[in-house]
C-alpha cells in the first residue's frame, strides 16, 4: 500500500513539474465533475440541468485541452464528443423551455 501511495505522490510531483497550469486545470475540472455528479445525485428527479449542463461542457472542454497537451488522442476524442453531446442536450433543453 505504501508503494502505491508513494507512486501516486511521485506521479503528481512529476506532473506538477512538467506543466503546472495543466495540473491545476485538471484538478479544477475533476472537482467540477465531482460536484456535478453530487448535484445530480442530490437533486434527482428535478436535476437543474440549466446550471449543470454548462458546467459539464466546461469541465469536458478543460479535460480535452489537458488530454491534448498530454498527447492522448483517445481522451481528446472522448472529451470532444462529450462536449458535443452535452451541447446538443443543452440546446434541446433551452429550446424546450422557450417553446
Amino acid at each position: 500500500m505504501k508503494k502505491l501511495i508513494t507512486g501516486v505522490v511521485d506521479y503528481i510531483k512529476q506532473d506538477w513539474a512538467e506543466n503546472k497550469i495543466r495540473t491545476v486545470l485538471e484538478v479544477t475540472a475533476w472537482l467540477t465533475s465531482l460536484g456535478c455528479a453530487i448535484a445530480v445525485a442530490a437533486t434527482v428527479p428535478n436535476v437543474p440541468f440549466l446550471i449543470l449542463y454548462p458546467l459539464f461542457i466546461s469541465h469536458c472542454a478543460v479535460f480535452a485541452y489537458c488530454a491534448y497537451t498530454r498527447g492522448s488522442t483517445g481522451m481528446v476524442a472522448n472529451y470532444i464528443m462529450l462536449c458535443t453531446v452535452d451541447a446538443i442536450g443543452l440546446t434541446r433543453l433551452i429550446w424546450s423551455t422557450i417553446g
